[in-house]
């Protein structure tokens, strides 16, 4: 077997593997929320099922069902995806911890920044090919003020004495740093990787 034959496997397989367990987790959510009507659960599912369509995109099923699609259309809809599923991490976090009713300043700066981001993200989808650089300048800026819209909230979260709060930090650390690596990959500041 050849170095790129392999290589290809190793995708093939870590692609299946994401995709089997955003299936779980979307279906044992989804009865969850069925049960327990709890808003984050919803939202949760709603994250993972823009990052599983995410997955079917960048993995290339996509390019196989639809051969006929740009790639260029494919990175559009990447785009469109995980900025939406950014704005669903946020929409969850928001309910896991009642943003809404403990901090509603926060909870309104959470809902616009994530608004921003996936217009900004649908702007560059509709109009790429015209101004590339700088909506994807303004795309990288919707998601890094998602992305650090985290902050202030774990910092409340935090001060609060929330009993869930080290458990959330953990769970979401490798999520969180991933994705600044990848904001940080937006700005050119970091080459790309095959962990981005």
């Amino acid at each position: 077997m050849s170095v790129a034959y392999r290589a290809k496997l190793a995708m093939t397989a870590i692609y299946a593997g994401f995709a089997g367990l955003a299936l779980a987790l979307f279906v044992y959510n989804l009865s969850h929320w069925v049960a327990l009507r709890a808003r984050f659960q919803l939202d949760y599912c709603m994250m993972v099922a823009a990052l599983g369509a995410y997955t079917f995109s960048s993995s290339g099923v996509l390019m196989m069902v639809l051969p006929s699609l740009a790639n260029n259309d494919r990175l559009r809809i990447n785009y469109v995806l995980l900025a939406a599923a950014g704005l669903a991490a946020l929409r969850f976090m928001a309910s896991f911890f009642d943003v809404r009713e403990n901090w509603p300043g926060l909870y309104r700066a959470m809902g616009t920044i994530g608004g921003f981001a996936v217009v900004a993200a649908l702007c560059f989808a509709a109009f790429a090919p015209l101004a590339i650089a700088p909506l994807d300048r303004l795309y990288f800026m919707g998601l890094g003020a998602m992305l650090f819209t985290v902050v202030p909230l774990m910092i409340k979260v935090q001060r609060s004495g929330n009993p869930h709060f080290t458990l959330f930090v953990i769970a979401w650390a490798a999520p969180f740093t991933i994705s600044l690596l990848r904001l940080v990959h937006g700005f050119n500041l970091i080459g790309y990787s095959i962990v981005l």
